[in-house]
């Protein structure tokens, strides 16, 4: 059987075009850039389900995978031709990415043309050798390997507890995969239950002062199954202070819900999910990142009125990224979904 990382084809590295921003060692971007672009007709396939899968589409776009997820093939999806596109699929059962680090076996995959990046490594967190960087790009709460990669944005990890070393947490009664005891800062209370997940996001995170803008447009096919549960379909993640979610679109007993945890409201807005499927949905967000942050974000299915909308102004977090695409928990009530994600576009705008 022939394995994922077989079955690759070389992605074609994206153009960068600059903004014009003086260069910082905050990102090595600060340009503007799209997900790259494969043959329509075709198609890349990143992961195939069999396996929890990390990799890198180009330098500043990576993707998390435990379900089917490819590139292009995207010809024509509800009416639009989109010059990017990555189509998402999760199986009703299994294809789950472990929240338990040991049991974690992972790939990670460069198909750019950069020539100082590694071009194909398999590993699993505990192989010698393996850089912080891709540590921290196959799991997003391990936090240290994130700001041992990035040193460069470790002023800005305890801003938001005001200079409080929050890893300094007391152990609970939290059991590891070989019923050791963890220190609670190292699990989410997620630990102990199992997600699937096809996310692109963001690499390596936004900085605190950081202003982006960014736009992508989604086709959820069909109303998926639907829970109290998270569904994220796009989240704010930030890994400063203990990391997770900043804000979050959510699929939820039947509606969309904008959730903020800095806010404290677990449905900040609403809306019927109904207007969010078998149809193309133009997202755009504006965002400033750190303490004194703001986010604006809406969602339109076409010139009419958006179907949500969500400002807030507070700390946005630090060392963030924009996740998109679909990360629930594994239940017995999932049914298969799909979604198409188009037309990614981050520009740094200050």
């Amino acid at each position: 059987m022939l394995s994922p990382a077989s079955l690759l084809p070389a992605l074609p590295f994206l153009s960068l075009l600059s903004t014009g921003l003086a260069a910082t060692a905050t990102t090595s971007l600060n340009t503007l850039y799209s997900s790259p672009h494969t043959d329509p007709n075709t198609g890349t396939i990143l992961a195939d389900g069999s396996s929890y899968i990390t990799g890198k589409l180009n330098a500043n776009v990576l993707y998390q995978a435990s379900g089917k997820l490819s590139a292009g093939g995207c010809s024509r999806i509800g009416g639009i031709f989109p010059a990017s596109c990555y189509v998402m699929n999760l199986a009703a059962t299994g294809q789950v990415e472990t929240r338990r680090l040991k049991r974690r076996n992972s790939l990670i995959f460069d198909n750019s043309t950069i020539a100082d990046l590694p071009i194909l490594t398999t590993w699993t967190p505990n192989t010698p050798g393996l850089t912080n960087e891709e540590k921290a790009a196959a799991d997003d709460e391990d936090l240290d390997a994130y700001f041992a990669a990035f040193p460069e944005q470790e002023q800005y990890r305890w801003a938001a507890t005001g200079g409080v070393d929050t890893r300094r947490a007391k152990v609970k009664r939290v059991e590891g995969d070989e019923g050791e005891l963890v220190p609670s800062s190292t699990l989410s209370a997620r630990a102990s239950k199992t997600s699937q997940r096809n996310e692109i996001y963001q690499w390596p995170g936004a900085a605190s002062g950081e202003t982006w803008q960014y736009t992508w447009t989604t086709l959820l096919r069909g109303i998926p199954s639907t829970s109290s549960h998270y569904f994220h379909s796009w989240q704010i993640l930030r890994r400063d202070a203990s990391g997770g979610p900043v804000v979050t679109l959510d699929w939820k007993a039947g509606l969309a819900v904008i959730t903020d945890s800095v806010v404290g409201c677990s449905a900040c807005v609403t809306a019927p999910l109904n207007g969010f499927v078998n149809k193309p949905i133009y997202h755009s967000m504006n965002i400033t990142y750190g303490v004194g942050g703001t986010i604006s974000y809406k969602a339109r299915s076409g010139v009419e009125d958006p179907l949500i909308t969500y400002q807030a102004t507070h700390d946005m977090g630090s060392s963030c990224s924009l996740k998109m695409g679909s990360y629930r928990l594994s239940t017995d009530t999932n049914k298969a979904t799909t979604n198409f994600v188009m037309n990614y576009r981050a520009v740094r705008k200050a």
